[in-house]
This record gives structure tokens, sequence and C-alpha cells, in this order.
């Protein structure tokens, strides 16, 4: 590629930036153009290879767009607080992140929705009939992050939240499966799509980028006496992932959508916790 065309290219993305940034700056609420700007800053100057000094006429175009975007938010802030998130200035660790999460699908939680919030997650997973039934849970128990079963109709949907990257333990999610599901419900047949929707093991990062070591998903070697097949899918149990950023954020806004206008303190708890995985 020609020293022109590299250099174009370099300044259309540059543009393309502040284009962006410009026109959605207003509409995010925790990351602003300024977060960008030494960035932007540093790919403009790299125009100065050129001959024809493009860099010196974006830069400046870059510095005031960034001035106005920053008198805008601050005005905008101090109107409507929409940069303002408390939880974001509190270090959460994953046990906090499945306390708050479990209070949220508890039927009999702090929020007092009842089971609202449980069967909007039940169905985005699609657990058979996710209303009937009496549904229990249980957060940080045994080791398990948060399970939640009922007995008739028999269903256990196993949680292991990674919302801090932690990385997984040696078998973690075969002995969660076998300590949780299998030693109860001994004689499921997965290759049943009933089965497989009502017993399930949910991974939870941040993002898709994070998925299960392959050693979690192995028979431990206690096991190695029994029957049971040597991985999970071998089993016919397939784990899912549902990532904080796309799925977890998507039921939180249902969840939002779902309660009265006028309880305020439970809508500012659900943006709130939102806002941490957009």
């Amino acid at each position: 590629m020609s020293e022109n065309l590299v250099t174009h290219a370099k300044l259309s993305l540059c543009s393309e930036v502040i284009n962006a940034y410009t026109a959605n700056c207003t509409q995010r609420s925790r990351t602003t153009f300024g977060n960008h700007l030494p960035e932007i800053i540093q790919l403009t100057c790299e125009l100065r290879s050129s001959k024809q000094g493009l860099e010196h006429k974006l830069l400046p175009e870059i510095i005031a767009r960034w001035k106005i975007l920053k008198a805008e938010q601050f005005a905008k802030n101090m109107a409507y607080g929409h940069l303002f998130n408390p939880l974001a200035t509190i270090p959460i660790g994953e046990i906090i992140h499945s306390r708050l999460l479990g209070d949220l699908l508890d039927p009999k939680g702090s929020h007092g929705q009842g089971q609202l919030f449980l069967d909007a997650f039940l169905e985005s997973i699609s657990v058979p009939n996710p209303t009937d039934g009496d549904w229990m849970i249980s957060i940080e128990d045994g080791r398990v992050d948060i399970c939640i079963w009922r007995l008739s109709p028999a269903s256990v949907v196993i949680i292991e939240n990674k919302s801090n990257w932690a990385v997984d333990q040696q078998h973690q999610l075969y002995r969660y499966w076998y300590e949780n599901i299998q030693k109860i419900h001994p004689t499921l047949d997965y290759s049943q799509p009933e089965v497989k929707q009502s017993f399930q093991l949910l991974y939870l990062p941040p993002t898709a980028g994070k998925q299960p070591d392959q050693h979690s998903l192995q028979r431990p070697e206690y096991l190695d006496y029994t029957e049971l097949p040597k991985t999970l899918r071998e089993v016919g149990v397939t784990v899912k992932i549902l990532p904080y950023r796309d799925h977890i954020a998507a039921w939180l806004n249902v969840c939002e959508q779902l309660i009265p206008p006028t309880n305020t303190r439970l809508r500012a708890h659900l943006q709130f916790y939102k806002e941490l995985w957009n």
C-alpha cells in the first residue's frame, strides 16, 4: 500500500472515531469522549510521516470537539447525574456479585417483586413452565455460587459466576453437576430436550471472550470408580455461556421494564447494576 493510501486510511479512521463519539457520547452513561482522547491523538500523530501534514489539520478539530463535548457532559451530568453510579466506585468481588444477582432472582428477595424477576430469567434460558411449582434459591452454598431448584416439576439451574474473570477450578463444573444434579436425579436422559432445559449449568463471564476451561468439564479422579462419562459433553450436558454484558444486562433491562414506575429505588438499583456491564 502506498504512503498516501496509508495516510488517507489513518485520516479516515480518525474522522470516523471523532464522528462516532460526537454522535454517541451523550448516550453513554460512563464512557466519555475525553477517555479516548489520548489514543485518538496518538493515532492522529502517526500521520506525521505524511508530507502533506494532515495531522496539523485534524488535531485542532479533535481538541475543539473534545472541549465542546466535555462542556456538554458536565452540564448534562449536573442536571441529570447520568455519569453518577455509586456501584462503580466500590470494588465488587464475585461473592458480592453473586449476592446481588441472587437477591434479584430470589422470590423472597428484598426487591419485593416476588417471582417476577426469576420468571423473566428462567424464560430467558428456556426452562419449561417457569411459573409452575415453588422455586428455591441458595447463594454461595456448598461452593456453588447460585443454585435454583424446584421439586415439582423437578428442575435445577446451577450458576457459576465468573464476573471478575476468575480462573476455573479443577473439574469445577463437573463436580457441581454431580453433587447437585446427578446424585439427586441419577436417571436423567439428557437426550430429551425437556431434560436438558430443566437441568442446566450456566457460566456467567463478563463477556463472551471467557469460556470454561476444558479441565472444568472433566470428571474428577475421585469419581473414576463410577461408570459416569469422562466429560460433561459425553454426559449430554451443555454448559450455557451467559455473558453479563449481553444476557444479564438484557435481563436487567427486562426487570426494569416490569416494575412500577413509582418504584424509583429499585429502578435506580437496576440501572446502576446494569451500567456496570455496559
